[in-house]
């Protein structure tokens, strides 16, 4: 595979996923009040080695994006996310539909909040 080494990637770059993301969600309702958004990478060299003399290394590489959107109307607050997360590099972020997941997550929480309350029916 081609693995992008998310180490070797400007801090500049993965901001801008994350300012793309933030500004996508914003402007789907005027009642989005709040977007959080974060992206994680890892990268985890792992040894493998036994008493016959093998002698194996692997690189882990795991990137996860993740967006918090919350919608107010009248004093109720509903959050809905989006955490998709990959075994790939810098090429995961690269590739994700970033404003799709921000859009689905502004859309989710802006649903619930116009969702209503159910009505309780008694047990019999």
């Amino acid at each position: 595979t081609n693995l992008i080494d998310p180490r070797k990637i400007s801090p500049d770059q993965k901001l801008d996923i994350l300012y793309k993301a933030d500004k996508t969600a914003r402007n789907v309702s005027s009642n989005i009040v709040q977007v959080g958004v974060s992206a994680f990478d890892s990268v985890s060299r792992i040894g493998i080695y036994n008493s016959e003399g093998l002698s194996l290394e692997d690189l882990r590489v795991r990137s996860r994006f993740s967006i918090n959107v919350t919608a107010e109307k009248e004093g109720e607050r509903f959050v809905a996310s989006e955490n998709p997360g990959a075994q790939k590099g810098f090429e995961f972020f690269r590739d994700l539909p970033v404003e799709q997941f921000s859009k689905t997550a502004a859309e989710r929480s802006l649903l619930m909040l116009s969702a209503g309350y159910i009505e309780g029916k008694k047990c019999l």
